[in-house]
């Protein structure tokens, strides 16, 4: 099925990315969108969930510029408001489907992020738990073992908060901060805990992270929720 972003109609997400990809690298940094170029960021913006949108665009952007994203790794929009301010824009973020499973689990994912950073640095020993190869710290995965994966672990959650996937709202965080969360701030402090406590973990390599260890999906089908 095709959608149009300003006067543009793309039949995939991909070709909408592409475009906006070759956007950012056509300009120097820091050098003002012109014309076309900018309507078509500035309908990416309107793409996002309404709170997010007034967060990005405060008391209102005068012009966009490419900039270096965080850590100087590639490049993302920068979005210089009237007031002076500036904030950045992930057009990918723009064309992800808001409230689809795989959006709502990245924002899981993320609300434990403090855990699993947690679990790396008191358990690390510098080998892979599955294949016993050497690993270090910076490259290593922490994963949830089988059966008791991460999507079973949420899908449980869910269950346990009779709370279908599919009625869990997430928004992105503000300005220069990379992730996702829950919008409900209570649902993810319970999800945190239930986490803590559930969650069996083991430090692996990424190649077992990847391509050995099984990984096992968690049911999030509505009828599944109510009926438990």
């Amino acid at each position: 099925m095709s959608f149009t972003i300003a006067s543009h109609t793309f039949k995939t997400k991909s070709e909408a990315s592409r475009k906006a990809h070759n956007i950012l690298y056509g300009y120097p940094l820091g050098e003002r969108l012109v014309g076309d170029d900018q309507k078509f960021i500035f309908a990416l913006i309107w793409r996002r969930e309404a709170d997010t949108v007034i967060d990005k665009i405060g008391v209102g952007i005068a012009w966009i510029s490419p900039m270096l994203a965080r850590g100087g790794r590639g490049r993302t929009f920068c979005l210089h408001r009237r007031d002076g301010s500036i904030t950045d824009f992930s057009y990918n973020k723009s064309l992800e489907t808001k409230n689809n499973a795989s959006y709502v689990k990245k924002a899981a994912r993320f609300e434990v992020k403090q855990q699993i950073e947690w679990f790396k640095q008191e358990h690390f020993s510098g080998k892979c738990e599955v294949t016993g190869e050497e690993i270090s710290i910076e490259t290593c995965h922490v994963d949830h073992i089988p059966p008791h994966t991460f999507d079973v672990l949420f899908a449980r959650f869910l269950r346990s908060e009779d709370l279908p996937i599919d009625q869990v709202e997430a928004r992105n965080v503000g300005d220069f901060q990379i992730g996702t969360v829950f919008v409900d701030r209570d649902l993810a402090a319970r999800w945190y805990s239930y986490h803590l406590e559930h969650a069996i973990l083991r430090i692996v390599s990424p190649h077992a992270n990847c391509s050995i260890v099984p990984k096992v999906r968690g049911n999030y089908s509505c009828q599944n929720h109510r009926n438990p």
